[in-house]
């Protein structure tokens, strides 16, 4: 048998089900009853009028609501889609914005006609002859025509009002539309390219710098929502009535400043020369690099097209906006999904995450500051270098645009890389527009101020650089290298010297490879032997100090701290984290939330909880009487556990009932652990930040056990599910006192859900050269198991290990065999006095969302057997 598909023609399709076609001729005779009964009266003389219908009252009251009943039923009639939309669609694009306008000229006229008291025949009637077969043709023909607009105006009206083809394409129009289709002529799917797109996206230029291509440009720069958020039909009139016919003259007099004499724009050069060299740097077998614009030529639009044209296996998305803001990077995101819209085949699109503090892209400014520096002759030497972002409005900041966060860390990390003292460079903003306040300082306002401030030998001297930009344009070549340097100069200022941007610089092309393609760039090696270094080294040889009392913050936590019907306390507790060297800024103090029975004990079922507003002092004192005594399972979190809620239900309640306390662990990244700037509530840019967060969960829950132990607690439980139960794993061979662990799902690595497991099918493989040892996502995916259970079985340090594991025969999320890897590990690790495995029905979801009570019921057994074989040891061996 060939191992090909066999795609049938449209027209060997079979024909419609007879049960389809009644509804269809259904729907076309209530559409043709309803045109024979609000239509005809209109222009009919009444003597004419068929089965005795009386003629439509033209100045009743209740004639226009009875038609316009008929416009919306007709609205919902195939008839709309099969006469407006089809033949839109099938308009070659250039013709499809007139073909829009003429839609709505008719459907506006239909309307009228529909509509209004006067049809078409009384108002021609004057002007036809009189008498004879002429004015019967003419009147004839005259009636047709009202009919015709009276008919086609509503459908088309409804084509509009219910986006049927006109504006938004329906997925089964777009085969007849051989402009926007990923299919064949024939109706064949093109066969699949081993090359991945490569999307370099900027937001535009004019075409040339000549008021009416500046106009073009301006109007849909700025009725783009996501630029300017104000009500689209005030605006609409301010945009097109005011600011358009006004700024296209001195615009495009400042467009003609850098255009060159062959009249290209410097952003569109730039921007091409960038895209060609990075085409070079990642080969033509392997990847298709589009260079496309928001606003103008090449557009987004014509590289999505080339893309399905190609059959790409995947597309990424790498904006040429370091720093987030919705009026660049999402109006980007925006233009790639409503483009894609068009095809019903669309592959993978990847958008690479804002890379504003990415070691190689921070590296490349900084190489291109140091080259302007060293070219500049000495009595231009700066003194302060300017960090220059172009603006948004402060309000867009208040309504969460995280963009002056990226921009600070942006600044702050080139300046570190270039040693800058604290009070050698200064941040700003650029370009603000209209009269709202925006992100300050403003440029030109902090460059008077530094003038008129400065009392050093010589004049003041700056170096500029706008980070912001990926290639020169008007705002940095224009407004910074011209018109700020004449208001420097102005103020008393020396020398202001623009850095020019990274444009086809050969660093960043380098850069732009290892951002998108390399995850993680130069320093991932480096983040990789520093989590591996901080387990296997450090917590190997001793477990994690003790938070120091007076840096344990304790609070109420969630649900107001009581929870299972006031039987329980839910406390919680914060501390350095001991995996700060390795977290991202920002990422705060660990955060973990303890929950024990409550009362303590039956001895003091008469005591009342602490009160709400009590002192830290008294709930650490009901802290401890709770842990007193107590075992405790230390509750690691899976993928996307933003908080400690659900695992507070699914297993902290239960555990309290049966007299076990629980400490669970918020991981790093996630919830109020994000670290500034990340946009989302979970989820991580690099696999550096991941190995980081896992790093950071396991020595947070190390500590955790050590501070519990302190506290009174008998014995303590590792316990997770899928990625928590791998960290617990790895936390109880890294303790050095006795400990057990239950494990769910869990896998001894992360690779394998990406090599073998669910995830390999996300991972277009094929693209990335097959699953060979030597490829790159392979290697790397080895690379993360350096830290995983297996690359370090646990010391022989005389701690017993209780084991219990529950996985999945139907896991096809976790492989068996890694899930299988995980056990024995444990198992052979020395002190490991018993084992036992459990395997439940279903796949990795149903085990980890229908087997809570089985997960609660291991750590009661693992617990209870840790008890055992603690008391055994304690007890001398009678002969």
């Amino acid at each position: 048998m060939p191992h090909t598909t066999v795609i049938v023609p449209p027209s060997a399709l079979p024909a419609r089900p007879l049960a389809a076609r009644l509804v269809l001729a259904a729907s076309y005779a209530s559409m043709g009853a309803a045109l024979w009964v609000l239509w005809l009266p209109r222009w009919l003389p009444p003597a004419t009028l068929p089965l005795g219908l009386p003629p439509t009252p033209r100045d009743a009251s209740f004639g226009w609501l009875v038609r316009l009943a008929a416009v919306a039923a007709l609205g919902y009639c195939p008839g709309a889609r099969l006469v407006v939309a089809k033949p839109l669609l099938r308009s070659p694009p250039k013709f499809v914005p007139l073909a829009r306008h003429a839609a709505l000229a008719a459907a506006l006229a239909g309307l009228a006609f529909l509509l209004g008291p006067t049809p078409l025949v009384d108002l021609v009637a004057p002007l036809l002859p009189q008498g004879g077969f002429l004015a019967s043709a003419a009147s004839a023909i005259t009636a047709a025509a009202d009919a015709a607009i009276s008919f086609a105006g509503p459908m088309l009206g409804a084509a509009f009002v219910l986006g049927a083809g006109v504006f938004v394409v329906p997925a089964h129009f777009e085969r007849s539309n051989p402009y926007a289709t990923a299919t064949g002529d024939n109706g064949t799917i093109p066969v699949p390219s081993p090359r991945r797109g490569v999307l370099v996206a900027n937001l535009g230029t004019p075409v040339a710098p000549r008021p009416a291509e500046v106009a073009t440009f301006l109007r849909a720069f700025l009725s783009d929502t996501r630029v300017i958020e104000v009500a689209p039909a005030v605006w609409w009139f301010v945009l097109n009535c005011i600011i358009v016919p006004i700024r296209k003259y001195s615009s495009a007099m400042l467009y003609s400043r850098i255009f060159s004499e062959d009249g290209k724009s410097p952003l569109l050069l730039y921007g091409t020369e960038h895209a060609t060299a990075l085409q070079a740097a990642l080969g033509d077998k392997d990847f298709d690099v589009q260079l496309g614009m928001r606003y103008g030529e090449p557009s987004i639009d014509r590289a999505i097209a080339h893309f399905m044209a190609e059959g790409v296996s995947d597309i990424v998305v790498m904006t040429a906006y370091p720093q987030y803001s919705g009026t660049t990077v999402a109006s980007i995101y925006d233009a790639v999904y409503a483009a894609a819209l068009r095809y019903r085949h669309v592959p993978a699109i990847t958008v690479i995450p804002p890379y504003y503090d990415h070691p190689a892209y921070i590296s490349a400014i900084a190489s291109r500051m140091r080259e302007t520096r060293a070219a500049l002759p000495a009595e231009h030497a700066p003194q302060l270098t300017l960090f220059s972002f172009h603006g948004i409005p402060a309000s867009y900041v208040h309504r969460g645009d995280p963009y002056p966060a990226h921009c600070e860390a942006t600044a702050a990390a080139v300046a570190a890389e270039l040693g800058l003292a604290p009070d050698a460079w200064h941040l700003c903003y650029q370009s603000q527009f209209g009269s709202d306040p925006w992100l300050q300082p403003y440029t030109d306002e902090l460059l008077v101020e530094l003038a008129e401030a400065w009392t050093g030998d010589g004049p003041l001297n700056i170096l500029a650089v706008c980070p912001g930009f990926l290639v020169d344009c008007l705002e940095t070549i224009d407004e910074i290298g011209e018109v700020s340097a004449e208001v420097f100069a102005e103020a008393g200022g020396g020398k202001l010297t623009l850095v020019p941007c990274l444009n086809a610089d050969p660093t960043w092309i380098d850069a732009s490879v290892a951002i998108p393609f390399l995850s993680d760039g130069p320093g991932c090696e480096h983040a990789f032997d520093a989590c591996f270094d901080l387990l296997t080294r450090d917590m190997a040889a001793a477990p994690p100090p003790l938070p120091p009392s007076d840096e344990l913050a304790i609070s109420w936590g969630p649900a107001g701290g009581l929870i299972h019907h006031g039987s329980a306390l839910c406390l919680r507790i914060s501390f350095s984290t001991p995996a700060s060297p390795l977290l991202e800024p920002g990422t705060g103090a660990a955060v973990v939330d303890v929950v024990v029975p409550w009362p303590p004990t039956d001895a003091d079922a008469h005591l009342a909880p602490p009160p709400h507003d009590a002192e830290p002092s008294v709930l650490a004192d009901a802290l401890a009487a709770g842990l007193a005594a107590r075992p405790i399972a230390i509750l690691c979190p899976m993928t996307g556990d933003i908080g400690p809620e659900l695992r507070i239900s699914k297993y902290s309640a239960p555990l309290a009932a049966a007299g076990i306390s629980s400490a669970i662990i918020n991981a790093p990244y996630y919830g109020d652990r994000r670290p500034p700037g990340w946009t989302g509530s979970y989820g991580v840019p690099t696999v550096e930040a991941m190995m980081a967060q896992a790093t950071g969960v396991i020595v947070e829950a190390l500590a955790t056990a050590q501070w519990a132990r302190s506290t009174g607690a008998s014995a303590v439980c590792y316990a997770g599910v899928s990625w928590g139960g791998a960290m617990s794993s790895m936390a109880n061979l890294l303790d050095h006192d006795s400990s057990a662990v239950v494990t769910t799902a869990g896998s001894h690595s992360p690779a394998p859900a990406f090599v073998d497991g669910a995830m390999a099918r996300s991972v277009p493989w094929d693209a990335h050269g097959g699953k060979s040892e030597d490829n790159l996502m392979v290697v790397l995916l080895r690379r993360i198991s350096t830290t995983m259970v297996t690359e370090f079985p646990a010391k022989a340090t005389g701690a017993a290990r209780v084991i219990r594991h529950i996985s999945a025969p139907h896991d096809h999320y976790i492989p068996r065999d890694s899930s299988l890897r995980l056990f024995d590990s444990l198992v052979n690790a020395p002190g490991t006095v018993e084992s036992a495995r459990v395997e439940v029905l279903g796949g990795h979801a149903s085990t980890v969302l229908f087997y809570t009570s089985t997960h609660v019921d291991a750590i009661l057994d693992a617990l209870a057997a840790l008890k055992r074989t603690t008391a055994a040891t304690a007890s001398p061996t009678a002969d």
